[in-house]
């Protein structure tokens, strides 16, 4: 899938940057191949914390760490956070750890990420990733050591999750969805492979893309009758 010079990936640790604060050592998520659904989409379920930000569950690894990974649509670059870091949060707890997992390959050559306030610097790797009840196997990621957060730049180069999802037939169409509740629930999706046209009242009208990322040209939007940007 690279009918765009870069494709931008979903999550803050896929882009991922890893959300620390909701990581943890958990069991396998229950495979469940019918969400990989005939239609070519998959469904993921989306959880709200107090703070309102949205997260999505995934494992990593095998035997699997669950991670809570916060959604990242304007980045295409994957990687979490090791328990090798030189950065002391937490200690070792709520990091990814290469050495317990069997489906972990050293790639053998490093990465670099510059952001406007800092840099990621690690290792890169493949390992097994579960999500949806997909399973990712040889997924390329990075395995960082020296972190400072910020929102990822793109990097050209790497495989990101909608092209991983298409290149093992997980999804048909190298499109997602977003799908939030009214207000009051505290869950939501994001469908990967088709629009939700269930969820939409309306027909949907297809833009080009701008600047090979996930945005179109606007001059004006309204929201009923109200202008709102």
């Amino acid at each position: 899938m690279n009918f765009l010079t870069r494709i931008p990936t979903f999550l803050h640790l896929l882009g991922f940057i890893a959300a620390q604060v909701f990581v943890s050592q958990a069991p396998s998520i229950q495979q469940d191949y019918e969400r990989v659904k005939r239609d070519g989409s998959l469904t993921v379920d989306l959880h709200v914390t107090s703070d309102d930000i949205y997260y999505a569950e995934v494992n990593f690894g095998t035997p699997a760490q669950l991670f809570r990974v916060i959604l990242d649509t304007g980045s295409d670059v994957n990687w979490v956070e090791s328990t090798n870091s030189f950065a002391d949060r937490q200690g070792s707890h709520g990091k990814y750890d290469a050495s317990v997992s069997s489906s972990y390959t050293d790639l053998c050559y490093n990465f670099t990420i510059i952001y406007k306030i800092g840099r990621v610097f690690g290792y890169m790797g493949e390992e097994t990733l579960q999500i949806g009840g997909a399973i990712l196997e040889n997924f390329q990621f990075g395995e960082a050591i020296n972190v400072s957060f910020s929102i990822p730049l793109k990097l050209d180069g790497r495989e990101t999750l909608l092209n991983a999802m298409i290149s093992r037939n997980l999804i048909a169409k190298p499109v997602f969805a977003l799908d939030y509740s009214r207000t009051g629930s505290r869950k939501g999706k994001i469908i990967f492979g088709k629009a939700a046209q269930e969820s939409i009242p309306g027909s949907l009208v297809y833009e080009t893309l701008a600047f090979n990322e996930w945005a179109i040209n606007s001059t004006a939007d309204h929201l009923t009758t109200a202008p709102f940007a």
